[in-house]
């Protein structure tokens, strides 16, 4: 069993491979909490999402959602903290790697960038319309 493709890159010999007692399923659930303390080192926006994210879910909570309006809130948060990681992984490849890329390419990093933003304001207003629409339902304002 080998340990992470990561940890297969970063080896001195590449030709000896590290031996682990995880499967590879359980391998890469560490190398995915590992990215997600990285990102959580790195950005300061993940913790904006959360708190975000935590006042959605209180209200929709409180406004009593249906089954289906649940299922599309947590689509819509897992579609957010999925563009915040895509966004802060590319960032920092961008970052390291800015003297060896052409101006073509930055400027492909940048409309990448502006996809995931699109993604996740998309998402953050589809929550916000939801919960807007179930209030307006319970006649609160």
């Amino acid at each position: 069993m080998r340990t992470s493709l990561i940890d297969l890159m970063t080896t001195e010999d590449a030709s000896e491979e590290p031996r682990s007692n995880r499967s590879p399923w359980r391998q890469r659930l560490v190398d995915g909490e590992r990215g997600i303390t990285q990102c959580f080192r790195m950005s300061s926006t993940l913790y904006f999402d959360f708190f975000a994210i935590s006042i959605l879910l209180c209200t929709a909570v409180v406004v009593e959602l249906s089954l289906l309006t649940w299922a599309f809130v947590f689509l819509c948060v897992i579609l957010i903290l999925a563009g915040e990681l895509i966004y802060d992984a590319i960032l920092k490849l961008a970052i390291e790697n800015r003297e060896r890329l052409s101006n073509k390419t930055l400027e492909y990093l940048n409309v990448i960038n502006a996809a995931i933003l699109v993604q996740i304001l998309g998402s953050f207003l589809t929550i916000v319309f939801i919960l807007g629409v179930r209030i307006v339902e319970l006649d609160w304002f």
